[in-house]
């Protein structure tokens, strides 16, 4: 397959991917880098009839690297077909940057996960925050969670699950930060819910919300001063 005419988002050329045999088709969701610059990498998509003759989609890229703020590199693209969704598993590598304010803290290579839609109306379920426990009187910060992109959807509700101690008095905090740009959050909370609270038991609650930013992120505030919380999990259902 032919690299992208200068100026084009693969005009580097494209990078490691895999073939897939699909309902008659073959199917390649592959990484695409610019020629000039950092190396910044995308996913595009093409088929082929034939496995020799590709035809690249013409909306490409499909995952453009700017859905993930911070990060670029999407490369080694790993494919899974399960209509509704198409799930591609690829590298990811942080951005270089100076900007200490940047809540991310990881470097070198990580795993990254892209989610595409064949058909509306759909809805998923992805993981906001995980952890399994939190302090009495503390908060997780904003760069223990990831950045929840929702320019594509429509629908958004955030589910909290908890297990709380046995003297347990509070309950767990949840607050919703906003972004334009998935880099830089507001330091007002967009909302900010409290889960149910039930001593010694496990607590879960849901809370739709409107969507009023093109990223959002999550912390967990434990109002309990001395009362640890354990197997907390935020997840984000998302639809459209």
């Amino acid at each position: 397959m032919e690299k992208g005419a200068p100026g084009e988002w693969d005009d580097g050329g494209p990078s490691e991917a895999e073939v897939l045999y699909h309902n008659g088709m073959f199917h390649l969701f592959y990484g695409g880098a610019r020629v000039h610059g950092p190396r910044l990498e995308s996913i595009g998509y093409a088929y082929s009839f034939d496995g020799l003759k590709w035809t690249k989609y013409g909306k490409n890229p499909v995952a453009p690297y700017q859905t993930s703020p911070l990060s670029y590199a999407f490369a080694e693209v790993h494919t899974i077909i399960e209509p509704p969704f198409i799930y591609l598993y690829h590298t990811i590598k942080p951005e270089h940057h100076k900007n200490k304010s940047y809540p991310w803290k990881f470097s070198g290579e990580h795993l990254g996960a892209q989610v595409l839609v064949m058909q509306r109306p759909f809805s998923i379920d992805m993981p906001a925050l995980h952890l399994e426990t939190l302090a009495g009187g503390t908060t997780t910060e904003l760069g223990d969670a990831r950045p929840i992109h929702l320019s594509k959807i429509t629908r958004l509700s955030l589910t909290a699950e908890c297990q709380y101690g046995e003297n347990a008095t509070k309950p767990i905090r949840i607050h919703v930060l906003s972004s334009y740009d998935g880099r830089s959050y507001d330091t007002t909370d967009l909302y900010t819910l409290d889960n149910d609270l039930k001593a010694g038991q496990l607590a879960r609650k849901t809370f739709p919300l409107d969507i009023k930013a093109r990223f959002i992120m999550v912390t967990v505030e434990n109002l309990d001063e001395s009362e640890s919380v354990s197997e907390i999990l935020i997840t984000a259902t998302l639809g459209g």
